[in-house]
């Protein structure tokens, strides 16, 4: 076939489409929606613990620990719209985002020896073994559904990427909302955003190996 009507005719078959926005825009965007959903809904279910504002701005350690909770959010959820967009190189980016996410865990097995707040029983909300769950699935599913309007070359590794940015929003509100004891934090408010991620992956791995088949 002639090279100029080959390219005419896959040129005819061609179709305008809307430019997609800028992964840093829909970053924020999901971030801003995410955090007001899950505040909405949290204090729906149950007030807050008292004191936490003091908490927050009198205690360093606290806020350290919020600090980092949140940056690692914020890396794992530019990472995950990056690995959508291929070509683009985020090892860096995820790495920090796995660091930032390791010391903030650290701050909750150094607290069973010095607690960053004096453990107690204030602000226990009955049913926050189930709630990570309630705030972290509309998040989650969204973000793989943005994840999908692009091209996502690794989509385990993205849908892992975006479990944990949705399951730290919910951890870091019940860390003001809910009681701080260590113990508490690692089973109800932690251990979710692993067994999220897990399932989230695992499946999404499942799913792609059925349609390699």
């Amino acid at each position: 076939m002639d090279e100029d009507k080959l390219i005419a005719s896959l040129k005819a078959d061609l179709s305008p489409v809307q430019p997609l926005g800028s992964a840093s825009r829909i970053a924020l965007l999901w971030l801003l929606v995410s955090v007001a959903y899950v505040l909405t809904v949290g204090a729906a279910l149950g007030p807050f613990r008292p004191g936490f504002v003091g908490e927050l701005l009198g205690v360093p350690r606290f806020s350290i620990e919020m600090i980092l909770g949140l940056a690692a959010l914020v890396c794992f959820l530019v990472v995950a719209l990056l690995e959508s967009i291929p070509g683009r190189a985020v090892g860096g980016l995820r790495r920090v985002g796995w660091l930032l996410l390791l010391a903030w865990l650290a701050q909750f097995v150094i607290g069973f020896v010095a607690p960053v707040l004096e453990p107690s029983m204030l602000g226990k909300r009955d049913h926050c073994a189930w709630e990570a769950y309630l705030y972290s699935l509309p998040p989650l599913a969204w973000l793989i559904y943005l994840q999908r309007h692009r091209y996502v070359l690794e989509p385990v590794r993205a849908v892992l990427h975006s479990a944990l940015a949705a399951g730290l929003v919910p951890a870091l509100m019940m860390q003001v909302a809910c009681m701080y004891e260590p113990g508490h934090i690692l089973t109800f408010h932690v251990l979710p955003i692993g067994i999220l991620a897990a399932f989230a992956s695992g499946l999404t791995w499942m799913l792609s190996q059925r349609a390699d088949s």
